[in-house]
């Protein structure tokens, strides 16, 4: 549990030390299994106070708020395996492009069933300030 609990303050602390304390992370997303290791693995199992390793870190660590997890994290990794994501939760870090709204045009009938065709855009990612966002493969 303590060296989990290291991995994610060394994590936040390096991009704070990146980006020269101009861009403090406030958000940090785990893969789902990490996630749940984190959330029920007690710090101390001799004398357990309830104090998970999560629960822990949010105490502890001065930047991160926010724990939070997402599947694709699982296989995002360079040799698809596990990634965390440190970043700081802020419109001029990164933001979606959207550049077509979700649009529901005339139901269809088809057989016994109504579809329903929806038509959408999505731009991806954009990222304004790289350094703001850091990443940790996890074996």
């Amino acid at each position: 549990p303590t060296i989990a609990l290291q991995e994610m303050n060394d994590l936040a602390q390096a991009q704070v030390d990146a980006t020269k304390q101009l861009h403090p992370p406030d958000t940090m997303l785990l893969p789902p299994t990490l996630y749940g290791y984190a959330a029920v693995t007690l710090m101390n199992t001799a004398n357990p106070s309830g104090e998970t390793v999560l629960s822990q870190f949010l105490k502890t660590q001065p930047y991160i708020r926010t724990v939070d997890w997402w599947r694709p994290l699982e296989t995002a990794g360079a040799t698809g395996g596990k990634r965390v994501i440190c970043y700081k939760r802020d419109p001029k870090v990164a933001k979606v492009a959207i550049p077509m709204e979700t649009v529901s045009n005339e139901p269809e009938h088809r057989g016994l069933k109504f579809i329903v065709p929806l038509e959408a855009r999505y731009g991806g990612v954009i990222v304004k300030l790289p350094l703001a966002i850091r990443y940790l493969d996890v074996a």
